[in-house]
């Protein structure tokens, strides 16, 4: 199905195509596998796939469009046409984003500015397009127990390296804690406040038929949800865009026993891929994965999706755009087949600027001016401590994150908070305290004070005039009102570093400081904590304390959520070791 600037223009043609089972697991083979280890012969065996799929493509193409009206009328003029593509349940294996033209021999995907799959006869009508604004995206970034993909591969790049202006459009909330039961909750608050989100950005795992959520009652952390589930959950919510980064996410089963399934949505149901079944519960347009696929090739692509919808463009529009993206940029292999959009009708979140902007990915970033600079060739790695912050924080309030020196704690520490803030981990800013030189708490409180002074002003308290007792009033009512991340950096020198060195704080000045941290606990406020200790002698009953040897990530988690379950823990600060290889001990 084709349509241009004029009257669309359709043909229904009945016929058969299908891969064979040896091209198919090859075309899997050199989309997923090849990458990896790309030595002789593979590039060879790639070559030769590479080559399958244009035949494939020009085969597709002359069973469904050779000779038909539809290409006569519109094969002149394909840059102004919009291709879309609905077909039988049955038919959702076939490739279509192949279909090459033989002629010029380029693939329709990259020769049209629309290239969609559409389902018109949905079970729900599609939710009305949400009230002008900003684009409003719900990030769930979900890792399973054992997971190596990292925490923010593709997060991270759609946040580093933007001017405030590039992010201007955007409202990007990461959902946390990251369950099925916490996505319902923000999605019916903010339903509730009318104003729904824009988008659901899934980045996780799926297979045919469903995606997986964290849950940390169940085995693996996992939370099987199937797309009936989430359909539902969107249409009611007025969510009308889902981008899932999930692994096969527009795959399907092959149908065993297709005769006993004769409706055609429960047939969608219940041999569709999770994207066309959603998109059978009304929603108006779905990005999904045919294939797992690389972190690099996902960032890249979502990076230019993005840019191109907070630009004016149609999702149809976007996502070939960011496929065309994906062709252009040199890759090793043409995973710009991989990407599935369906798109009910152009579903357009802005009205068309009159420039459109790009997102860069590059390693720097913007920093915040209240945080130390990042280094300059960026920050890389960690994922791994980010992500265990960012969980914890779901649940404490006070978190020590420790290790030996230059192990990186400082800039860890400053990459989460800039993290934090940009996803909607806190609203309010980002405090930063070393305590290498001798500090006080009425100095220590002096930097909330150079922060939130001019706010105090607007309510006639003036900073400087206040006494120390009056200060630490006024900071508490700040802090339990306010949802900032306070990074007291280095705080090993407050209880005497190495031990049995005589500290420069008093045991009243020691006692000060814990005793406020106690206070401010019950607030908004979340502390983040470094040291080269864990500091036991210091924060005394704050937190309780387990050592382990270094282990991978998970494991000692799951050991860790064991032991705090068995001991009745219940403590307010969590502690957190790296090392120069990642976690070394985490202490609930």
């Amino acid at each position: 199905m084709l349509e241009g600037d004029g009257p669309r223009i359709s043909d229904k043609r009945p016929f058969s195509f299908t891969l064979t089972a040896q091209d198919a697991e090859d075309i899997r083979w050199y989309l997923e596998d090849y990458r990896i280890y790309p030595v002789e012969p593979t590039p060879k065996i790639a070559k030769r796939i590479e080559q399958r799929m244009s035949e494939a493509g020009r085969e597709l193409f002359r069973l469904a469009l050779a000779g038909s009206k539809v290409w006569d009328a519109v094969s002149d003029r394909l840059g102004d046409t919009r291709i879309e593509v609905e077909t039988e349940v049955e038919d959702a294996l076939v490739p279509w984003e192949l279909l090459r033209d033989p002629v010029a021999d380029r693939p329709l995907a990259l020769s049209v500015p629309s290239f969609v799959r559409c389902h018109s006869q949905s079970a729900l009508r599609p939710p009305p397009d949400p009230a002008a604004g900003k684009i409003r995206i719900l990030l769930a970034i979900c890792r399973l127990e054992g997971d190596r993909v990292p925490f923010r591969s593709v997060a991270r790049h759609l946040i580093r390296g933007l001017t405030s202006e590039a992010r201007e459009p955007f409202d990007l909330e990461v959902l946390r804690p990251p369950t099925f039961e916490q996505l319902a909750k923000r999605l019916r608050e903010a339903k509730a406040k009318s104003e729904p989100f824009h988008a659901v950005h899934f980045d996780g795992h799926g297979l045919s038929g469903k995606i997986f959520f964290e849950n940390p009652k169940l085995k693996g952390n996992a939370q099987s949800v199937k797309a009936n589930e989430l359909g539902k959950l969107l249409h009611e919510t007025g969510v009308p865009l889902l981008i899932l980064n999930a692994c096969r996410s527009a795959d399907s089963e092959p149908p065993e026993q297709p005769s006993q399934a004769t409706d055609l949505h429960q047939r969608i149901r219940q041999f569709g891929s999770f994207a066309h079944a959603v998109m059978d519960y009304g929603a108006s347009g779905v990005v999904a994965w045919r294939y797992s696929v690389f972190v690099d090739t996902a960032a890249q692509y979502m990076a230019d999706l993005y840019a191109s919808l907070a630009s004016g463009t149609p999702l149809g529009e976007a996502a070939t755009l960011a496929r065309k993206q994906l062709q252009s940029g040199g890759r090793d292999i043409e995973d710009w087949t991989v990407p599935v959009a369906f798109e009910a009708a152009p579903v357009q979140l802005f009205p068309r600027a009159q420039e459109g902007f790009a997102i860069k990915l590059q390693s720097g970033g913007p920093s915040d001016s209240s945080l130390p600079q990042a280094p300059d060739v960026g920050f890389i790695g960690r994922d791994e401590t980010i992500l265990r912050l960012d969980r914890t924080f779901d649940q404490q309030p006070i978190v020590l994150l420790h290790a030996y020196a230059g192990g990186g704690k400082t800039s860890t520490a400053v990459e989460f908070a800039t993290w934090y803030g940009q996803t909607g981990g806190i609203s309010g800013p980002a405090l930063f305290t070393s305590f290498e030189q001798h500090k006080p708490l009425p100095r220590v409180l002096d930097d909330l004070g150079r922060v939130f002074s001019p706010l105090l002003a607007r309510n006639g308290i003036q900073w400087l005039t206040l006494d120390d007792s009056r200060r630490r009033d006024v900071a508490l009512q700040i802090l339990h009102q306010v949802p900032v991340l306070w990074i007291w950096d280095n705080v090993e020198p407050v209880a005497g570093f190495p031990a049995g060195t005589q500290s420069a704080w008093s045991e009243t000045e020691q006692a000060d400081l814990v005793n406020f941290l106690r206070a401010a606990r019950g607030g908004k406020a979340k502390f983040l904590l470094t040291s080269r200790r864990d500091e036991r002698d210091w924060l005394h009953d704050l937190p309780r304390e387990s050592t382990s040897h270094p282990c991978r990530l998970t494991r000692q988690f799951r050991w860790l959520r064991s032991w705090h379950k068995k001991a009745g823990a219940s403590s307010t600060t969590s502690r957190i070791g790296v090392h120069s290889f990642g976690l070394r001990k985490a202490i609930r």
